[in-house]
């Protein structure tokens, strides 16, 4: 157990530690509230009561996301002159504008949804032409990010962008089936919990073909792999993330039980395994590379 546990515990001489891990998580979980907010407004009449929570997260988790990440820069006029002194050939400048813009839209449109009244529909479809491709941005660039870091072979693939973004969209409506469980709506956060089981097998399928191509790889490759499967990182690969944080809540919510407490259980079990996952990628790849 002692074991299991120590890949939590700090590790101050990394460059990217528990922060970047959680801002991570929140930002993917911000655009995925956000993006699931447009969707059922717009496209999928049937989850529109869900909506509004869903609108109403986005910001509020990205905020914290943010705190969080001017909490590990040290100093706050860091987070913002990213965005001030612009560079067009860098990532985290395109990073910190598209996280500015993201939030503003998100606000408002959390705001929109929240006031409600006829003209919401309309306000929150003109917020969605840019607020659609930025939070596609927030909840990718992490991803193309640790991409384009040397010499970390758990971050070298093309999957990872869109491995973070389903993982954000799992986080997002898990987190708003949870704030919508005492809305009386069990039956529809049962049909929706029943979609989120298709993004958790997607996640499973990106997830295994990833480990198998670590495996045919070169010789770090290849330890990536056995430390995942077998080696350090085992115990949270298949407990934690495989496990507890994708099989488990999938099997609940395909069963379609409208029980309270099995959906809450479910989604919690879902936000668990989305953590983790950015935790492995993050921290472990700097730990095996």
């Amino acid at each position: 157990m002692s074991e299991f546990m120590s890949e939590f515990m700090l590790q101050p001489h990394l460059a990217y530690n528990w922060m970047v891990v959680a801002y991570f998580f929140l930002g993917g979980l911000s655009a995925g509230a956000y993006l699931f907010s447009v969707v059922a407004n717009h496209w999928a009449p049937t989850f529109r009561p869900l909506a509004k929570n869903a609108a109403i997260l986005a910001p509020i988790s990205l905020a914290l996301g943010m705190f969080i990440l001017w909490l590990d820069l040290g100093i706050l006029s860091r987070g913002l002159l990213m965005g001030i002194h612009f560079n067009p050939t860098s990532l985290l400048s395109w990073g910190s504008i598209f996280l500015g813009l993201f939030m503003l839209v998100a606000l408002a449109n959390a705001f929109s949804c929240w006031q409600g009244g006829e003209g919401c529909r309309s306000r929150t479809g003109r917020l969605a032409i840019v607020g659609v491709p930025c939070a596609l941005a927030v909840a990718m660039y992490t991803g193309i990010l640790l991409n384009r870091a040397p010499g970390v072979v758990l971050w070298h693939s093309t999957l990872l962008p869109i491995l973070f973004l389903n993982g954000g969209l799992i986080s997002g409506i898990a987190t708003t089936i949870l704030l919508s469980l005492g809305n009386q709506q069990k039956e529809l956060l049962a049909k929706l919990g029943r979609f989120v089981v298709i993004l958790v097998a997607l996640e499973l399928v990106m997830t295994f073909v990833e480990v198998i191509i670590l495996a045919g790889g070169g010789v770090k490759a290849a330890e990536a792999s056995r430390a995942l499967l077998t080696g350090q990182f085992s115990g949270l690969f298949w407990g934690a993330q495989i496990l507890a944080g994708a099989v488990v809540p999938a099997v609940i919510l395909a069963a379609g039980k409208s029980s309270g407490g099995l959906q809450a259980l479910a989604s919690i079990l879902l936000l668990i395994g989305v953590y983790v996952m950015r935790h492995i990628i993050v921290i472990g790849g700097q730990l095996i590379g």
